[in-house]
């Protein structure tokens, strides 16, 4: 489990130092705001994943195997909420309503 984690560390790493595209605010704003809720969903399906290794908790597989199913449908749903903000911000980026003729740019961020 502590590989997944440091791997998905690593990659979110990688992601934000990237050049191109996420080096723009967009990618950036993606990359932050689903950092931690992608961290929450790798850790769930690892162990999940593992559950079955665990040969000592007995009674308990079947409550732990809920539990952390519960954790990562919630934790899918929190990425999805935080990928459509970032969305929802980066489209208030490209649209700035300090702009001097900003009526588009209004209507938009309403």
């Amino acid at each position: 489990m502590l590989a997944a984690v440091a791997a998905h560390a690593c990659l979110i790493r990688l992601l934000a130092h990237l050049p191109g595209p996420t080096a723009r605010g967009a990618g950036r704003m993606l990359v932050a705001r689903c950092r931690r809720p992608s961290r929450l969903v790798v850790a769930a399906a690892v162990a999940l994943l593992a559950l079955p290794l665990i040969e000592s908790a007995g009674e308990l597989i079947g409550a732990l195997r809920h539990a952390l199913a519960l954790v990562l449908i919630g934790g899918i749903a929190w990425l999805i909420v935080q990928m459509a903000g970032a969305g929802a911000d980066a489209l208030a980026l490209r649209f700035d309503v300090r702009a001097e003729d900003n009526l588009r740019a209004r209507r938009i961020h309403t």
